[in-house]
């Protein structure tokens, strides 16, 4: 049911993401591949777009009905959030990754994945973190 009270029946394939996450550690696994055993250092600053790329792409192959616009500002979020995290960690102290990763997870889950269910986007029971 949505937020109107209308049934829903959206669009989501969950085995598309296992796929896609065997996709992500298989390019991650052939681009450090070259990396390290052909001296290959311009793929490292190459590797992070191609995985946010990769990442997109199954998002939006498991959920068909999610609008690029969403799916791209749920990503941007998550860069900006890791990045403060990391950058904090560096920084200041170690713990605040850890914040950083409970902060993305809370997001993702409370803010983009509540929006995707009362959109019927995803069905209730794939907004969950574990």
């Amino acid at each position: 049911m949505t937020h109107t009270g209308t049934p829903c029946n959206p669009k989501y394939y969950p085995m598309r993401i296992q796929i896609g996450t065997l996709g992500l550690i298989f390019s991650s696994s052939v681009l450090l591949y070259f990396a390290m055993f052909y001296k290959a250092d311009w793929i490292y600053q190459w590797m992070i777009q191609l995985l946010i790329v990769l990442g997109l792409l199954t998002i939006k192959w498991a959920a068909p009905d999610l609008p690029w616009a969403q799916v791209v500002a749920c990503a941007a979020t998550i860069l900006v959030i890791h990045a403060i995290g990391h950058y904090l960690a560096i920084h200041v102290a170690v713990p605040f990754i850890f914040v950083a990763d409970h902060a993305i997870e809370m997001l993702c889950v409370l803010l983009f994945g509540r929006r995707w269910v009362n959109k019927c986007y995803i069905p209730g029971w794939a907004n969950k973190w574990h």
